[in-house]
């Protein structure tokens, strides 16, 4: 991805948590960030309490110390309290997360 187009998706996550529809949950370790997710609350009528939570990513230098289930038990907690009660989630065959959300429940 070229620097442009970060710069432009980064704007655009940062204006929409200032307007509430999204929050970002970082788990930091020391200096070093160790994992990230997002929870995106499109504005919708006919499914206003769906929330998508998007880009679970974490440090390999911190797998099975559970900084996947610290930062989705907060961001469930921000689901539930915007009225979010029900979770989306996209992934994809052959990555790493398939075997983790199952575990997340």
């Amino acid at each position: 991805m070229d620097h442009d187009r970060l710069l432009n998706a980064w704007l655009t996550n940062s204006s929409q948590v200032e307007s509430g529809t999204r929050f970002i949950v970082l788990q930091a370790s020391g200096t070093e960030l160790a994992g990230y997710v997002s929870l995106y609350m499109k504005p919708s009528e006919t499914g206003p309490f769906r929330s998508s939570v998007e880009k679970l990513m974490f440090s390999s230098r911190h797998r099975r110390r559970g900084v996947a289930w610290r930062v989705m038990g907060l961001l469930e907690a921000v689901a539930k309290e915007g009225g979010g009660a029900f979770l989306v989630l996209d992934t994809m065959v052959g990555l790493g997360a398939v075997s983790v959300y199952p575990r997340l429940s």
